[in-house]
Parts: structure tokens; C-alpha cells; sequence
């Protein structure tokens, strides 16, 4: 008896307990269902705005939009910025153009002259896909350019050769005389030659999209191309800094043939 007593006495509590919720306000109600949500959406806006900052905050270092396929040793030093090119008119100009001097011809030799060949150790050799030789009979260092530097020396060939009276008619530098004169100029004119087809290859791999605009020009009463144009380059210096850092400093033997490195 007293067992059915407890027993009612505990049903109409719970009764009165669900009685009382079910007469709660209904605004109390909303908010007892909607709070875990809104801790969940509070939680969810914190972790955006934390990785929008992170986003925002971090060193612009673009990921490669023209991916290095290829191995190269220099890969890891590619990285890419916004660079708007040179008119070259008037003020726009830079030290490359102009008239032959030593001024000139010295700021094309910064560009490749000391640090167009390179060395690198043999892991990163057999990665190449032509082989290289070692610089010495069992060496661990092997010899290797990057073309940007031969594409640069082939572009100052050809400037040297627009001047042939300040270069006395040899731009790779080269007096001649008497018999070797025919043989000079034969290797000029091939060299120059090469050059032209070996830069106009390498745009045509690299294929720049990047626009040209036109604008207006007051003087001409005209719209005509505009040089100053925008593009996605890589960063030269980080490059440069590569080629100095690996710049050929021991002996390279030349003369000497090598077998044919395996390519396991």
C-alpha cells in the first residue's frame, strides 16, 4: 500500500513537472532549443574570422601558377610578385638601354656574367632530366647553368651586334685578324643567329599572356599601346641570390670525357 502511495506520489510529480514546461513561456522554450545552435554558430564564426586573419597576415607567397614540371635544382627558389614593366620612354627608362658605354655593358654583365655557371651535388644531378657532367673524374659536384642566364647572354649578344663600330664587328668580344678573320665572323654570325632562335624558342615556351592596354594619347590624338603592362613574374632576386650561392667555384675540367652516369 504504502508502495502505491510513493508510486502515485511519484507520477504526479512528474505530471506536474511536464505541466509546469508545458506552461512555460514560449519565448523560454525557443531559447532552450535554439541555445546549442547558437553556441555551435558561435564556434563555427570564430574558427572563419581566426582563419581569415591567418589568411590575411601571412607573407603573400603565391602558390606557382605556371608550375616547374621540369626538375630543377633552383625550384625551391621560385616564388612569385607583381611586377609592372618599364615604358622606356624618356624617365621610364632603365641602365640595359641606350647607347653602347661601359655603364651599360656593365649592368648587363651583373646580370649573368658571374654566376651563369653553377655546381651542384650529385642527389640533385641525377634529378635532371639531361644529364650533366661531373666537374672532375669522381667528383661529387657537377656543372650546370640555368637557361635564364644563357637567354640573357644571347639577348646582350645581340645588343652588342646593333653596334659593331663600338665592338669592333665582334660582340662575343673577339679580335681578329689575318687568317682568323672569316672564321671569326663565321662563329659572330652563327652565335648571333643562334641567339634570335634560341630567345625566340624560350617565349614561346614561357608564353606571357599577361595584356597589353591602349590608351589615349593627347598628343597623337590617338589611342596606341601602352608598355607599362602588369605581370605575374618570378622573382628574380630570389633566383639570382640561388645562382650566387651555387655559383661555380671549383675547377671544371672540360677536356676530360666521362662515361655515362647511370640513371638509377
Amino acid at each position: 500500500m504504502l508502495d502505491s502511495k510513493a508510486s502515485n506520489e511519484e507520477d504526479e510529480r512528474l505530471l506536474s513537472d511536464a505541466e509546469s514546461f508545458a506552461h512555460e513561456p514560449r519565448e523560454l522554450l525557443h531559447r532552450r532549443r535554439t541555445f546549442p545552435w547558437l553556441i555551435l554558430s558561435a564556434l563555427f564564426n570564430i574558427l572563419l574570422t581566426t582563419l581569415c586573419l591567418l589568411l590575411y597576415l601571412r607573407p603573400i607567397s603565391y602558390p606557382s601558377p605556371f608550375p616547374q614540371q621540369i626538375y630543377s635544382p633552383a625550384q625551391d627558389a621560385l616564388e612569385y610578385k607583381t611586377v609592372v614593366f618599364h615604358s622606356n620612354a624618356a624617365s621610364d627608362s632603365t641602365p640595359y638601354q641606350g647607347p653602347p658605354s661601359e655603364e651599360v655593358d656593365a649592368a648587363w654583365d651583373v646580370l649573368y656574367r658571374h654566376v651563369g655557371i653553377s655546381q651542384i651535388d650529385e642527389e640533385s644531378a641525377r634529378q635532371l632530366p639531361n644529364q650533366t657532367a661531373p666537374l672532375l673524374a669522381g667528383s661529387s659536384q657537377y656543372i650546370v647553368g640555368l637557361d635564364v642566364f644563357h637567354q640573357l647572354h644571347c639577348l646582350n649578344m645581340i645588343r652588342k651586334s646593333l653596334y659593331p663600330e663600338y665592338y669592333g664587328g665582334h660582340p662575343l668580344g673577339v679580335k681578329a685578324n689575318g687568317s682568323y678573320q672569316a672564321e671569326i665572323k663565321w662563329q659572330n654570325d652563327w652565335h648571333i643567329a643562334h641567339c634570335i632562335d634560341s630567345i625566340r624558342q624560350s617565349l614561346m615556351c614561357s608564353i606571357d599572356v599577361s595584356t597589353i592596354s591602349w590608351t589615349w594619347i593627347p598628343e597623337s590624338n590617338l589611342s596606341a599601346p601602352d608598355a607599362r603592362t602588369t605581370h605575374t613574374c618570378r622573382d628574380w632576386d630570389r633566383v639570382y641570390e640561388w645562382a650566387v650561392e651555387h655559383k661555380l667555384r671549383d675547377k671544371f675540367d672540360e677536356t676530360a670525357a666521362y662515361p655515362a652516369r647511370s640513371s638509377s
